[in-house]
């Protein structure tokens, strides 16, 4: 069961996105929660962090949560 997460973290993840990646246009429609919480810590953490984020949601490379 997929887990729910509030309005306001996933606006803040999306926010974050776009702070450290202004020119990638971000649809977050097409990513989901988790994914935006994911790819919004990688780009806090650096600038290869940033673009690695930038280049998995240029090329739609789909993120799995795994144990």
């Amino acid at each position: 069961m997929p887990l729910k997460q509030s309005i306001d973290n996933i606006a803040r993840c999306y926010a974050t996105l776009r702070e450290n990646l202004p020119d990638l246009e971000i649809d977050p429609r097409i990513w989901g929660p988790r994914a935006l919480e994911f790819l919004s810590e990688m780009g806090k953490t650096g600038l290869n962090f940033c673009q690695c984020a930038s280049y998995l949601m240029e090329h739609d490379i789909p993120l799995y949560v795994t144990r």
